[in-house]
């Protein structure tokens, strides 16, 4: 049952075309005059027998190798009443200096609901063929050894973000965290910029967290609990 469901939302990938971008303009006696970009939204073809409950907007983009990361959902994670409305916020976020990019693409999806007994089958396939996992909650810590510049983003509008060195970064369960400071806030889930830091080169060095008494205030509270500290 569960593979019929993922095939179902698989089988109209295809349908997909990049978003365009336009830049235009025309000249009037003598004077150069820009026009207005114009985008296209691709949206997802719906099948007859399907129910939607609403609509996401997802996006994607390449790398240094200009090979495109998978398609995930937009950052605002948002699900939208109507297609339109998905449509809409698609063209005004393609719009910004940032994101309006040939090496950008969204597209618009439609999220269905499921009905009586494939969600009866859904949960029977849960329940006996999922295992629960088990999570270990040791922690560990790293400090970054050196000033390190991460690049990222579209290859015509990189962004730049400096890890310092002393910069902390700290794994409890299946999470990774950057704890906050008197100046800064607490980032959680950077599970994919630490592994992304160390790829391209960034120096770790692994520490005792119970040395790093500076950060003790700044924890989280899973942490001070489980470290017993304040």
């Amino acid at each position: 049952m569960i593979k019929k469901i993922k095939a179902m939302f698989k089988k109209n990938n295809n349908v997909m075309t990049p978003i365009e971008n336009k830049k235009e303009s025309i000249s009037i006696g003598n004077k150069i005059y820009a026009i207005e970009s114009t985008s296209y939204v691709p949206v997802q073809e719906v099948p007859f027998d399907r129910k939607v409950y609403g609509w996401t907007l997802e996006t994607r983009y390449k790398d240094n190798r200009g090979n495109y990361y998978p398609w995930c959902i937009y950052s605002n994670k948002k699900v939208y009443s109507t297609r339109s409305s998905a449509i809409e916020a698609g063209i005004k976020i393609s719009k910004v200096s940032y994101y309006a990019s040939k090496d950008i693409e969204y597209r618009v999806g439609a999220l269905y609901m499921m009905d009586t007994m494939e969600w009866r089958d859904y949960k029977i396939n849960e329940i006996l063929v999922s295992t629960p996992r088990e999570i270990d909650y040791t922690i560990q810590a790293w400090k970054v050894k050196e000033d390190f510049v991460n690049e990222w983003g579209p290859n015509i509008s990189k962004s730049k973000i400096t890890y310092k060195k002393g910069t902390l970064f700290i794994k409890y369960g299946d999470e990774i965290i950057i704890p906050g400071t008197s100046n800064s806030f607490t980032r959680r889930g950077v599970n994919y910029t630490f592994s992304n830091l160390k790829s391209k080169g960034c120096l770790f060095e692994e520490v005792d967290i119970m040395d790093e008494k500076w950060v003790h205030p700044h924890l989280i509270i899973e942490i001070k609990n489980k470290l017993n500290v304040r």
